[in-house]
């Protein structure tokens, strides 16, 4: 495994990813992005939770249990940090639409801290395109992967890394993304319990995600990379 990212082909067998992406595609829930910035072209839907509330996760998104069953429960990168809090994200990028030059920090401004970064962050590619939508990870000015992704595929990376998504021309491109946090107590305490965040028909809870996420979704961090590359 590399100490960056480690890719395992085909994690998925074509028949589960190909329900995963229906349930997706029909949630209700999927819409124009909540994430603007660097993902303003994109569709999608994403959920706060911690591991407090990870069961009421589980009971009300029962099909999103085997997409985290793939997640890893400490970091791969950093074994010593156990992740306890989450954003999970579904991503749709049709022909045309691809996510520019960033790093992962969704939970850093609700919890205080605009530069935190994830532990780790997973994919799962449920569909990929004919061409386009390509995945570039960096470490600072230097690439470190470009990965054309197949349906069914898993990766994690470390969450600190830069990365962007080639424009999508032909076809279509859904994945599952998990950005995984190790807080503090305090750090926790600054989130809301389980949120879904969708411009989707159905909304669960119809109540605001509370202060902090309205900027941060306002705004995904698109300020650029480790080593000063900037964001496209």
């Amino acid at each position: 495994m590399d100490r960056l990212f480690a890719h395992h082909p085909a994690a998925l067998a074509p028949a589960a990813a190909a329900a995963l992406a229906a349930w997706v595609r029909h949630s209700g829930h999927l819409g124009q992005s909540q994430l603007r910035g660097t993902f303003r072209a994109s569709r999608g839907f994403g959920l706060t939770f911690t591991d407090d509330n990870r069961a009421d996760l589980l009971e009300r998104f029962p099909r999103l249990a085997l997409f985290l069953s793939l997640c890893p429960a400490k970091s791969p990168f950093l074994p010593h940090r156990r992740p306890n809090a989450f954003y999970l994200n579904a991503l749709f990028l049709e022909a045309g639409a691809g996510v520019g030059l960033h790093v992962d920090s969704t939970l850093g401004e609700p919890v205080g801290d605009e530069q935190k970064s994830p532990e780790v962050v997973t994919v799962l590619y449920l569909e990929t395109p004919a061409a386009g939508g390509r995945l570039d990870l960096f470490l600072g000015r230097r690439p470190v992967l470009d990965l054309t992704p197949g349906a069914g595929d898993l990766l994690h990376f470390r969450g600190d890394l830069g990365h962007r998504v080639t424009p999508v021309t032909a076809g279509a491109r859904l994945s599952l993304v998990l950005e995984q946090y190790d807080l503090t107590p305090a750090e926790r305490a600054g989130l809301p319990g389980l949120v879904l965040h969708s411009r989707g028909d159905r909304v669960y809870p119809p109540t605001p995600p509370g202060p902090g996420f309205d900027r941060v979704l306002a705004r995904k961090r698109k300020t650029g990379v480790p080593g000063g590359a900037k964001a496209e």
